[in-house]
């Protein structure tokens, strides 16, 4: 994979690649392809992910087309998570946390109980 290549352009290049050779009468096994497709990924940003691949698929099953839409959708769960990264470091937020107290609850029920003598006051001036 080159650098800043994305995995739909590198799919696209690496089909036309085994095309070619399967045109020149070389045949290669789904494991074989799958696993020439893991080890051109990038070491830096794909090493967990071709990793987790390798241990769960059974990768003489895995066509190139499940292979690459589990890499495109996990390459687009990294751009995602490094563009949430990006706007969170931009624009700091700060976070704010109020403590309560026994005398403010106190406070809100001597409110609720005044609202209700006025609401009872009302009611009997009508």
């Amino acid at each position: 994979m080159l650098p800043n290549e994305t995995i739909d352009q590198f799919d696209t290049r690496f089909t036309a690649i085994i095309n070619d050779i399967n045109d020149l009468g070389k045949e290669y096994t789904k494991k074989n392809v799958a696993l020439r497709i893991l080890r051109a990924l990038s070491k830096k940003r794909w090493r967990t992910k071709a990793t987790v691949i390798k241990d769960t698929k059974d990768l003489s099953k895995l066509t190139t087309l499940q292979l690459f839409s589990t890499l495109k959708t996990h390459e687009f769960d990294l751009d995602y998570d490094e563009e949430v990264g990006k706007t969170s470091t931009q624009t700091p937020s700060k976070t704010v946390a109020f403590k309560a107290s026994k005398s403010e609850s106190i406070k809100m029920s001597e409110c609720k109980k005044e609202a209700k003598r006025d609401k009872e006051a009302n009611l009997n001036l009508n």
